[in-house]
């Protein structure tokens, strides 16, 4: 039996739909499906983005506001970990009061349910 360093390790027998028949190595059975068939497209990159432009075109603005929406969501959230963090390490102490502490988490986490919320709604309706 040959140790794994040799090349006749690495090679397997096959014969796949891909057309390797006889020895083939492991990439040539992982990517055998990979390639080109007289389907795929026949048209470039800038063609295919022009198509992929025309087909969101429609959608463009609820599509830049979901981006909006993620951000801002994101944004929003990142906050929470901050204020909580902030707020153990006591630098609130004197200047804001426990209920109003509170009443920013609650409220950091609602707006940032509701921006998520907006976000799925929209994408929900591009797709």
């Amino acid at each position: 039996m040959p140790d794994a360093s040799s090349t006749s390790a690495r090679t397997r027998t096959c014969a796949s739909a891909a057309g390797c028949i006889g020895s083939c190595t492991l990439s040539d059975t992982l990517f055998s499906g990979l390639h080109g068939d007289d389907y795929d497209r026949v048209y470039g990159t800038p063609q295919l983005l022009e198509r992929i432009g025309r087909y969101l075109r429609s959608g463009l603005r609820p599509l830049l506001i979901a981006a909006a929406l993620a951000v801002a969501s994101s944004l929003v959230i990142s906050a929470l970990p901050v204020v909580i963090a902030v707020t153990i390490d006591g630098r609130f102490r004197g200047h804001v009061t426990d209920l109003e502490l509170g009443a920013i988490v609650v409220t950091l986490a609602v707006i940032g349910w509701v921006l998520n919320w907006g976000r799925q709604w929209l994408t929900v309706g591009l797709v």
